[in-house]
């Protein structure tokens, strides 16, 4: 699938009690922000004990896995892109430092800069459901800004979990 690009969204409520079949990779990148709820994520090696608020960003490639054991509802929104959804960032930053700064980390979201977040996050769930043949440029348009603004938080916050 080389030189196919992805911007594909989802936001999920998952029961109580909700466990992933099994842990999987994939060729693309994923971001994964839990909304509601609590989250254990297992990312290679480690497991992560997420709360709301929590952001990360999991490199390509990389085997993970979401299980939700709380009694309650667990919101999330995850975002499967590839490396051309960063081309930008990759152009301003460069490839090491945007791997070294975002990817393979748990950050928190403080709940001032969520509301934020959250409103990107619809603009990018409106645009991939009237899917037009402008819906990728806009995709990418409001990606990289919605990454450069999480950044940003993590960068003035210094919250960084893991």
């Amino acid at each position: 699938m080389a030189g196919t690009s992805r911007c594909e969204i989802s936001k999920k409520t998952h029961q109580a009690s909700y466990h992933m079949h099994s842990a999987h990779a994939h060729s693309y990148y994923e971001m994964f922000y839990l909304i509601s709820g609590r989250c254990d994520l297992f990312i290679k090696n480690n497991v992560y004990h997420l709360t709301p608020g929590n952001i990360t960003f999991i490199p390509a490639d990389t085997l993970h896995r979401t299980s939700y054991s709380d009694a309650a509802l667990h919101e999330c929104v995850s975002i499967e892109f590839t490396q051309s959804y960063l081309s930008e960032l990759v152009a301003e930053f460069g490839t090491v430092w945007l791997q070294s700064h975002l990817f393979s980390k748990i950050f928190y979201l403080p709940e001032d800069c969520r509301s934020d977040i959250n409103a990107m996050l619809s603009l990018i769930l409106a645009e991939q459901q009237s899917s037009d043949i402008f819906s990728n440029c806009m995709l990418n348009m409001y990606f990289q800004p919605l990454v450069v603004r999480i950044l940003r938080y993590i960068n003035d916050v210094s919250i960084l979990i893991a």
